[in-house]
């Protein structure tokens, strides 16, 4: 698990998240085989084939008299609807139902105690500490949104850090020229200066290879601090004018 394997950086891990996060984990995993397994028993097939040689012949009629072993072999081809040796014979839907009413015990039963486990644990939920619980589920999805936030973040940075270094090289090929083209309403005077404007913004001010690297690692080994009180400090830009001696003459921030 990825809380559980990050270091303790400016957040600590909260034990009681994680084990929340893998009995979570763990519920929904087995969701899946509890089910296939519930189907199975109920249809009742897989165990006629595997225990049909283990049924008592004395409860059935019409079963022919022979050795343990050509009988065990006769049980084990109950499943085998077309089979020769049941031509004109009715012990073989006898012990096919036989087993099949085992299986569909043994289903019904395990169905009806996982309805009983889950309806015990619904009612005696408000009897243990309910706040915690709460606590738990509330940061196990703060967890999840936040990680799943970061990753759409990453997505938009990858994509303007890719477009910025494209252009600059394929601009830097080009030549001088001058374009005129007639103003429509579909592309305004200001609408790719906004463009740019929003990239710069998502960049952050991170446009270098070791910047990013940085940060994806600052962020993996010491996760911001749980604030939102505090505001998120932005850089701002200072420009500097200068004359042709370069000597500063004012500054604009």
């Amino acid at each position: 698990m990825e809380e559980w394997v990050r270091p303790i950086g400016r957040r600590t891990k909260n034990p009681a998240v994680v084990k929340f996060l893998l009995s979570a984990v763990i519920q929904r995993s087995l969701l899946a085989p509890m089910v296939w397994i519930l189907m199975t028993l109920l249809d009742g097939k897989c165990l006629i084939c595997a225990f049909s040689m283990n049924v008592n012949p004395k409860y059935f009629t019409g079963i022919p008299n022979s050795t343990s072993l050509e009988l065990m072999k006769i049980l084990a081809k109950v499943s085998c609807k077309e089979d020769v040796v049941f031509k004109n014979s009715s012990y073989r839907k006898a012990v096919s139902r036989y087993v099949r009413c085992y299986s569909q015990a043994i289903g019904w039963s395990i169905l009806l105690i996982f309805i009983f486990l889950g309806a015990v644990a619904r009612i005696m939920k408000p009897c243990f500490n309910y706040p915690t619980f709460l606590q738990t589920r509330y940061w196990s999805n703060y967890l999840d949104v936040e990680q799943k936030l970061f990753d759409e973040t990453c997505v938009l940075h990858a994509r303007d850090f890719a477009r910025k270094c494209v252009m600059q090289y394929f601009e830097s090929m080009r030549e001088d020229e001058s374009l005129r083209l007639p103003l429509t309403y579909a592309i305004r005077p200001g609408q790719f200066q906004n463009v740019m404007e929003e990239e710069d913004d998502r960049l952050h001010g991170i446009t270098r290879q070791d910047q990013v690297d940085q940060l994806l690692e600052n962020w993996f080994e010491c996760k911001p601090e749980l604030d939102v009180t505090r505001m998120a400090y932005k850089p701002r830009v200072c420009i500097t004018w200068e004359d042709n001696e370069g000597k500063a003459l004012f500054s604009d921030v």
